[in-house]
C-alpha cells in the first residue's frame, strides 16, 4: 500500500502565488504585445502622414516656412527655396539669411519682426519680385509663413490701371465733344448775326457778350479735360441762380427764335447761393439743349425757380415728345441716349 503525501498549507499558498504570477505575466505579455502593435501602427500612420505632408509641401505652388521664437527656420518647402533663392541649405538656419538681397528694403523689416500678420516685401534681382507674406500662429511660439509671388499680379494691376486711364481719356474726349458742340452752335449763329447789316449798337453789344459767354464755357470744358486725372474742384462763389439762367437763355435765344420756340420764365429766387458759375451754367445749358432737341417747331419751354429758405429749386420743362416709360430709369446712366448723334454723356 502506497502512502500519498498530504501538502501542507504553505505549499498551497506558494502554488497559488506562482499561478497568479504566471497569469499576470501572461496578461502583461499580451498587453505589451498589443501596445507594441499599436505603437507600430501609430508609427506607420505618422510616417504616412509625414509622407502626405511632405508631398503636399513639395507640390504647393506657394512657399511655406515654419519659424520658431528665435527666428530660426525649422521647415522650408521647395517653392520657398526658389522664392528666396535658399539653395540646398538645411534647417535650422536664421531667417535673416533668406532676406540678404532684401535687406535694403524697408518692407523686409516687418517680416523679420514677425509681428505683422500680412505684409509685402520686395526682393532685388533681375527681374525685381514682390512677395505677399502671411503669418499664422502655432503652439510653442512657432509661426507658419506662407509666401506667394505676386509680381505678375501687380504688373497686371498696373496694366489695368493704365487701360482704365486710357478708357477714361476716350470717355472724356466723347464728353468734351458733346459739351463743345452746344456753345459752338450758338457761337456760329451769333457770328453770323454780327455780319448782318443795320445792327444797332445795343444788338451788337448783346451778341458780343453772348460770344464771350460761349468762349468762356468752351474754356471751362477744356480746362476740365486737362485735369481729368483728378476730380475738378468747384470754384464756389455767391451768385443768383436767375442770373445764370438768364445768361443761358440769352445764349440760346437765337436758336429759340429760329425754331419758333416760346420761352416762358418765372424767376422767384432772391437769395444768393454758393455755386460754381461755370459748372452750373454748363448743367443748365445741357438741360435747355435737351429740351430743344425734344421740341418741335413752335414748342414751349418753361423755366421756373422757387425759393425755399436758403435753397433754390430750378424746374426746366418742355412740351416736347417726352421720355418713354421704358427709358425713364436709364436717363441718368452714362452712355445712354436715344439720339443718333448723341453719346449719353451730357
Amino acid at each position: 500500500m502506497i502512502a500519498t503525501p498530504v501538502p501542507d498549507k504553505k505549499t498551497d499558498l506558494l502554488l497559488e502565488a506562482f499561478q497568479t504570477f504566471s497569469a499576470a505575466s501572461d496578461s502583461l505579455s499580451s498587453a505589451y504585445s498589443g501596445l507594441q502593435e499599436r505603437v507600430n501602427r501609430l508609427a506607420e500612420e505618422l510616417e504616412q502622414s509625414n509622407y502626405y505632408l511632405n508631398s503636399v509641401l513639395r507640390s504647393l505652388p506657394c512657399g511655406v516656412l515654419v519659424v520658431d521664437q528665435e527666428r530660426m527656420v525649422k521647415t522650408i518647402n521647395p517653392a520657398a527655396r526658389i522664392l528666396f533663392d535658399a539653395g540646398q541649405v538645411e534647417p535650422p538656419f536664421p531667417m535673416a539669411r533668406l532676406l540678404v538681397d532684401a535687406a535694403f528694403s524697408d518692407r523686409a523689416a516687418p517680416l523679420m519682426e514677425t509681428g505683422s500678420d500680412i505684409t509685402e516685401i520686395t526682393l532685388a534681382g533681375e527681374p525685381e519680385r514682390t512677395l505677399h507674406c502671411a503669418w499664422s500662429r502655432m503652439r510653442d511660439g512657432e509661426r507658419v509663413l506662407v509666401v506667394q509671388d505676386i509680381t505678375q499680379l501687380r504688373k497686371l494691376e498696373e496694366q489695368m490701371r493704365k487701360t482704365e486711364r486710357i478708357a477714361a481719356m476716350g470717355e472724356m474726349a466723347m464728353e468734351v465733344a458733346h459739351e463743345i458742340r452746344n456753345p459752338l452752335g450758338a457761337l456760329e449763329l451769333f457770328v453770323s448775326l454780327l455780319g448782318e447789316e443795320g445792327l444797332s449798337e445795343k444788338e451788337r453789344s448783346r451778341y458780343l457778350a453772348n460770344i464771350r459767354i460761349g468762349i468762356r464755357s468752351l474754356n471751362t470744358v477744356l480746362t476740365n479735360m486737362l485735369c481729368f486725372k483728378r476730380k475738378p474742384e468747384p470754384d464756389f462763389e455767391s451768385l443768383r441762380i436767375r442770373e445764370v439762367l438768364q445768361e443761358v437763355t440769352e445764349l440760346m435765344d437765337p436758336l429759340l427764335q429760329q425754331r419758333g420756340i416760346r420761352l416762358i420764365t418765372d424767376y422767384r429766387d432772391e437769395v444768393k447761393v454758393s455755386a460754381d458759375r461755370e459748372m452750373i451754367r454748363q448743367i443748365f445749358t445741357n438741360l435747355v439743349t435737351n429740351s430743344l432737341n425734344a421740341l418741335s417747331q413752335g414748342g414751349e419751354l418753361r423755366i421756373r425757380t422757387h425759393q425755399d429758405k436758403e435753397k433754390v429749386l430750378v424746374e426746366i420743362e418742355d412740351n416736347g415728345i417726352g421720355i418713354p416709360a421704358a427709358f425713364q430709369k436709364k436717363v441718368f446712366s452714362s452712355g445712354f441716349t436715344t439720339r443718333r448723334t448723341g453719346n449719353g454723356l451730357g
